[in-house]
């Protein structure tokens, strides 16, 4: 599906609004955008990045706008797209998009990206969560599934991590990696004080919605921003 659970947005939000006021992200690149979710949250937080989207299935990109969402929009696969194209810096975003691809694409699409970003944050499903092709787009179909064990194994330089418990056995995982020896401990600090944030503050996980709502409805992504703009450093003018 080009949209997925709202678990886990939250804590991609806080990370990039606190690695953004200590050192300004130049750009943020969105690997499979979808409708855009990522690029619509993160926007409104990192007004000075370069937007840029690798999206796979072409009409999605005037299904979604995502040419009004980002400055720049690949149509190509993930897995063999040349990412030194792009600049180096930023933040590179994988919003439940690797379970798409096998293991080993997944790992090489993460390793090229971590040569040109600063950090890469990573959502995954774990458990088992089957998925065929979705109106037509037979890339939407589930390839692989991951334990949490397996996506450290899987993806190297991980150096902090949540997971968002839907079950004994499944939730969202979140994790940020970085190859960058000087800026791992930021890195990580960042992300680990959005963590505490939201253990501390039950509303942040849902941000006042729905397990799967859409974030392309302006109603949705302001309900998610009135819960989350409080624990902001730089909210959404």
């Amino acid at each position: 599906m080009p949209f997925s659970s709202i678990l886990g947005k939250s804590l991609a939000v806080l990370t990039a609004d606190r690695l953004n006021a200590r050192k300004a992200l130049t750009q943020l690149v969105d690997v499979g955008p979808g409708l855009g979710t990522y690029g619509r949250l993160l926007r409104p937080i990192l007004p000075q990045a370069r937007f840029i989207a690798v999206e796979i299935w072409a009409p999605y990109v005037k299904e979604f706008g995502l040419t009004e969402i980002y400055d720049e929009v690949h149509i190509a696969d993930a897995r063999v797209f040349d990412y030194r194209r792009l600049p180096t810096g930023g933040l590179a975003v994988l919003g439940d998009m690797l379970e798409h691809m096998t293991k080993d694409e997944a790992q090489a699409v993460v390793l090229a990206l971590l040569d040109r970003c600063d950090a890469v944050l990573l959502s995954i499903p774990i458990g088992h969560w089957p998925q065929d092709e979705f109106m037509g787009n037979p890339w939407e179909a589930h390839v692989a599934s991951y334990g949490p064990g397996d996506v450290r194994r899987v993806f190297p330089y991980s150096i902090a991590e949540m997971t968002f418990n839907m079950s004994e056995d499944s939730g969202i995982g979140v994790f940020v990696l970085s190859q960058r020896l000087d800026l791992q401990d930021q890195i990580s600090a960042c992300f680990m004080e959005s963590v505490e944030l939201i253990k501390a503050n039950n509303g942040l996980v849902f941000c006042g919605l729905q397990h799967l709502s859409d974030l392309s409805d302006p109603a949705n992504a302001q309900r998610f921003f009135e819960e989350l703009t409080p624990f902001l450093t730089n909210p959404p003018a």
